[in-house]
């Protein structure tokens, strides 16, 4: 597993055409550590993992290899769904967060497979299994904490019930 996320982290950097020292410079570790982790020799902490996935919006299910993804599908939607919400009325915004509860569920529903197929392929440890419910857990916080600077908070949690 050390592997295939230094492998992604690689082709990030490389993508971003960033040298080693460069891409270590913006995540805030030495250009040494990253070189080890771009080799598999040693695994990227959980704050740097979600470091590199803010500075560069990518998910964190690219990096780890839960997803084949690696664009935030999250902040797509948010831009696409959420662009022209002033303009709406309360109808049309309970039926767009619906669209948008859907496909966030749908989205849960795809990861969780993933990870089930890998537990039981002995792929995914438990610790690795704790750490990925837990940036999950993260991510569903960045979204209610949006939906609730939008305002609509309260709308929100009353259409999931």
């Amino acid at each position: 597993m050390n592997e295939d996320i230094g492998l992604r982290i690689k082709e990030l950097r490389k993508e971003k055409k960033l040298t080693q020292v460069e891409f270590s410079n913006e995540i805030g570790i030495d250009n040494s550590q990253l070189s080890k982790i771009e080799q598999g020799k040693i695994m990227p902490t959980l704050i740097q993992l979600m470091e590199i996935a803010s500075k560069f919006n990518i998910s964190l299910d690219w990096i780890t290899g839960f997803s084949e993804t690696s664009k935030m599908v999250i902040t797509d939607i948010e831009e696409k769904e959420l662009e022209n919400i002033e303009d709406i009325n309360e109808k049309q915004l309970m039926e767009k967060l619906n669209a948008l509860e859907q496909k966030i569920d749908h989205i849960s529903n795809e990861k969780l497979k993933l990870i089930e197929n890998k537990i039981i392929a002995g792929v995914l440890s438990t610790n690795k299994f704790l750490q990925v419910v837990l940036l999950q857990l993260d991510v569903d916080e960045k979204i209610l904490k949006n939906i609730n600077d939008l305002g609509i908070g309260d709308e929100f949690r009353e259409s999931i019930r």
